[in-house]
């Protein structure tokens, strides 16, 4: 008997029920099933609103299909790609894939093949995932082929089962767990929190509703007037219809009491803990979900926007990946696709911000009138005279002055005389090009040195006028609580900070890429009917704004880190204000600042110049290198390079140009570069 209780509750854990997690060997019991989980999402205003934000942003800016080479062969696939992209209407499918992925953690697509022919991929088709599971033994076992992957699909409709190969259906999948063959949506980890949310809206929405509507309470008759049945019947259905217009006489007979609720005090406060909880576990900002955050300011909303596109690009190269793998390769017929979908930027700015920016870039020094006409596709409104000395227009822009004062430009070495025409080896031109006093370099250097100054004297300015505001007198000492310098405050100095380094960096990415594949054509004739194309890639200016806002929130933050501290303890040591501005002043001789010294070695501002130019050009180097065939690539040192550059130039004398991304520079200041190895 026992034997017999034990295999019958082995029959009922053999047995799966329809959209349950599974894994690789064994069945995962979730207490959530997929039903339950769309009747959330459906059901939930924050749950429901966060998911559709997601899938929305994930697609909103668009894709692309780029080759890996540019050949007659690889235009005709990606021709083929963009056909049947058009006629299954893709991007609304990618939509309803990152939604069902962010739901129920998986997502289904059926491959549809030509009937005449079985290998033509004729179209795509949504699966609904409570609809299909992996295929099973007669023992409920998952049916598993010798390398551990599934056999195929079952998907119920209408009661009817349809069995499908593997090749037949793309499966998506995010946070997958262990040798877990599904995965987990955001909602699964919230169920329970959601389901306590639930409960507390109810309580409270029972409380507001009983507090002006309120119950009663009603004693008919006394001792002398003892109510009939039909009084009793009357009263109640008296005070069932009773509403704020209503008016009644009783009996000195009658006692009625008002069952009324206690106010409700912080109501609002009960479900902050939870709503913050749902938040955090779809991952969408409070600012982009509920359009407002408390206890955010600029710097942290800034920080998680970032966090929150970051989250989305994974989310984006998940399912330009699996589409890559699972479809792409099928549409062509070959087990190596060279066509790959690039998702675009959520950065991509509307016209409108994109005016916001110029105007803020005009204020700060960043760019000048005839540069933002440049990006806008407008001629210049006019040209200096290469024989006359410029004078600064009546706004007092001491950077326009700046771009045409030649006394204000370091001049290039007398030694410098290198020309394209002349001999000299690749690997020559590439460390004439990377010294750090030359002319290429030295004027694009000082010009984003000046910017960054530029920026900081405003961050300074700012900061002495706080200071300034709190007292009167130069040496009356302040209270604590009287200054207060926050992110907030040097927010646009911030943002004006990232602009100057992505810009200019783009400016050095294209040059390099035009001088790389210059030197490349002089060295290799043969390559010489390459069009390398000036424009740089999609992922290049992702990592540049990426890694530009980095350096500036790190900056930033640094800065106002210094000031809080310099702050706080001039006022613990009853400081007066013109002390405490020589604190300030001293910390920004660190960090850049201040016109008459701008071209100073050995602040951050001439740091980050240096060192990020040289980071765009190098990268700018190595695009064009791609395009043109290089294969490997040499490390290539300075005589006077440093011991660290000198040990990993020996370790990349034969580096695969795939790999020779994010290497240099080394260090800060570094002045290695590339120069080839070996061509394909």
């Amino acid at each position: 008997m026992n034997m017999e209780n034990e295999n019958k509750a082995l029959m009922v854990l053999s047995k799966v029920n329809e959209g349950v997690r599974q894994t690789a060997t064994t069945i995962d019991y979730s207490s959530v099933n997929y039903s339950k989980l769309e009747n959330i999402y459906k059901t939930d205003q924050l749950v429901f609103q966060a998911i559709n934000i997601i899938s929305t942003f994930a697609i909103s800016k668009g894709y692309e299909y780029v080759l890996s080479e540019s050949t007659d062969e690889n235009i005709e696939m990606k021709d083929k790609i963009i056909t049947l992209d058009n006629s299954v209407g893709l991007p609304k499918l990618l939509t309803d894939i990152v939604r069902h992925l962010h739901i129920y953690g998986n997502a289904y697509l059926e491959i549809v093949y030509s009937r005449t022919d079985k290998k033509k991929v004729v179209g795509l088709a949504l699966i609904d995932p409570k609809t299909i599971a992996f295929k099973k033994k007669s023992t409920g076992e998952l049916d598993l082929d010798e390398s551990g992957g599934i056999t195929g699909f079952v998907q119920t409709v209408n009661a009817k089962k349809i069995d499908l190969t593997p090749e037949q259906v793309i499966h998506f999948r995010i946070n997958t767990i262990a040798d877990s063959l599904t995965g987990t949506g955001v909602i699964e980890p919230l169920a329970k929190i959601i389901e306590a949310k639930r409960n507390i809206e109810i309580g409270l929405a029972e409380a507001v509703y009983r507090h002006g509507f309120p119950q009663f309470h009603v004693k008919l008759g006394d001792s002398e007037h003892q109510p009939t049945g039909d009084q009793v019947t009357e009263e109640s259905e008296k005070y069932k219809r009773i509403n704020s217009k209503s008016e009644f006489v009783t009996p000195y007979y009658y006692d009625i009491k008002v069952l009324e609720a206690p106010g409700l005090k912080g109501g609002e406060s009960y479900l902050k803990y939870f709503i913050d909880q749902i938040v955090a576990g779809t991952g969408v900002p409070q600012t982009i979900l509920l359009g407002s955050g408390e206890y955010s300011n600029r710097s942290s909303s800034v920080s998680q926007q970032e966090n929150f596109f970051l989250y989305i690009a994974g989310i984006q190269s998940l399912v330009a990946e699996t589409l890559h793998k699972e479809l792409f390769t099928k549409v062509i017929g070959l087990d190596e696709c060279p066509v790959f979908m690039i998702f675009n930027s959520l950065q991509t700015k509307s016209d409108l911000e994109l005016a916001q920016e110029r105007e803020i870039y005009l204020k700060y020094g960043v760019l000048t009138p005839d540069e933002v006409r440049q990006d806008m596709g407008l001629e210049p409104i006019s040209t200096p005279p290469k024989d006359e000395q410029p004078f600064p227009d009546q706004s007092g822009d001491f950077f326009s002055q700046f771009l045409n004062d030649k006394d204000l430009m370091i001049t290039p070495d007398t030694d410098f005389h290198f020309k394209i025409t002349e001999e000299l080896d690749f690997g020559g031109v590439l460390k004439e090009l990377s010294l750090p006093i030359r002319s290429r370099f030295i004027a694009d250097q000082q010009i984003l040195t000046h910017k960054i100054n530029k920026v900081m004297d405003k961050a300074r300015s700012k900061i002495i006028k706080e200071i300034d505001s709190n007292t009167q007198d130069e040496n009356q000492s302040m209270a604590r609580e009287d200054i207060l310098i926050d992110s907030e405050l040097l927010g646009p100095e911030r943002d004006a900070l990232v602009a100057a380094i992505f810009i200019d960096s783009k400016k050095k990415f294209k040059q390099g890429i035009k001088l790389g594949e210059n030197f490349i054509k002089k060295q290799y004739p043969q390559v010489a009917g390459i069009k390398v194309k000036s424009t740089i890639n999609e992922q290049a200016i992702r990592a540049l704004d990426l890694r530009s806002s980095q350096l500036a929130n790190k900056v930033n933050e640094d800065l106002l880190n210094a000031t809080q501290i310099a702050i706080r303890d001039g006022i613990m040591a009853r400081k007066g204000a013109r002390q405490l501005k020589e604190d300030i002043e001293a910390i920004f001789e660190k960090y850049g600042g201040a016109a008459d010294r701008f071209n100073s070695i050995g602040t951050r501002a001439e740091l980050i110049a240096r060192t990020e130019l040289q980071r765009a050009f190098i990268e700018g180097n190595i695009q064009s290198f791609k395009e043109l065939g290089v294969a490997n690539l040499q490390m290539s040192v300075n005589p006077d390079a440093c011991e660290q550059c000198i040990e990993l130039a020996s370790q990349n004398q034969n580096t695969s140009i795939h790999l020779s991304d994010g290497i240099i520079p080394v260090h800060p200041r570094c002045r290695c570069g590339w120069v080839v190895n070996m061509m394909k």
